[in-house]
């Protein structure tokens, strides 16, 4: 949910995002889910919209975890004049931003976690099956 505030006085508009802690794990419980067959669907699933650990069986389910609120906060200079429009389009544009990164980084630490429990079964054999498995077609 993404809602805007204003402040005429101070000439700044502020974006926030509200709960989006679920927005990294959703991904990976409807790409893991698409590879393998078990029909996962955000929008119909009830316990896809609450903070779940373990969503759909993702291992590692809390470190992909983000922030549940992301803000930005755009400031116009005082020599000019304050426009609406344009300090909500900054501010979401930067808001977004935020999210992205935000997203970026709990997916990044997921996805260590992952390589290394993937690792840690057979560390003798992980570099052969990385290097196969990175072959691009």
């Amino acid at each position: 949910m993404l809602n805007i505030y204003r402040n005429t006085e101070k000439k700044s508009t502020v974006a926030v995002i509200r709960d989006c802690e679920t927005d990294a794990l959703a991904r990976i419980g409807k790409v893991m889910a698409a590879r393998h067959g078990l029909g996962y669907n955000p929008n119909k699933c009830k316990r896809c919209q609450q903070v779940n650990l373990a969503l759909h069986g993702v291992p590692n389910g809390k470190l992909a975890e983000m922030p549940k609120t992301i803000k930005a906060t755009v400031t116009c200079d005082t020599r000019d004049t304050y426009s609406e429009a344009v300090g909500e389009s900054e501010a979401v544009k930067k808001a977004m931003d935020n999210h992205k990164r935000a997203f970026l980084k709990a997916l990044k630490r997921w996805q260590v976690a992952m390589i290394k429990d993937v690792m840690a079964v057979s560390p003798d054999t992980f570099r052969e099956a990385l290097q196969e498995a990175t072959q691009w077609k």
